[in-house]
């Protein structure tokens, strides 16, 4: 029994086992998940909140945002204070909130990527920083 393989230009891979013909998808074929999001630590400096996230070179087509969010109430809802949208792989972008005079709080960053399908939706969040007092 032989096994062969024949790639096409479709990037997809055609298997045939004893003149049956199966397919697979390629390595390299478009993976509605290859989006790889990152996301960096949560700080706090003399009231300013700080976060960042970073993207991967396969989020061509996604929608991407990092976010300072804060907790609102119990059960806990994140509610978003400030927003800047990645633009592109290989840097870290960040995002600051001014919270002076808002009152304690507990904080996070969030890297939100989303495609226009309803497979591509990804989430990514950092550890909480309690009790911050703004």
């Amino acid at each position: 029994m032989s096994l062969r393989r024949f790639f096409s230009a479709a990037t997809a891979t055609i298997v045939l086992v004893s003149g049956i013909a199966a397919f697979s998808p390629a390595a390299n074929a478009a993976d509605p998940f290859a989006c790889e999001i990152h996301i960096g630590g949560t700080s706090e400096s003399y009231e300013i909140v700080k976060g960042y996230g970073s993207i991967g070179s396969g989020c061509v087509g996604w929608t991407v945002n990092v976010r300072i969010q804060r907790s609102r109430a119990w059960p806990i809802l994140w509610e978003t204070m400030k927003s800047a949208r990645i633009t592109g792989p290989g840097y870290d972008q960040y995002v600051y909130y001014n919270c002076a005079g808002t009152g304690t709080h507990d904080f996070r960053t969030s890297v939100w990527a989303e495609r226009n399908n309803p497979w591509g939706q990804k989430e990514k969040t950092s550890a909480v920083l309690y009790e911050v007092v703004c």
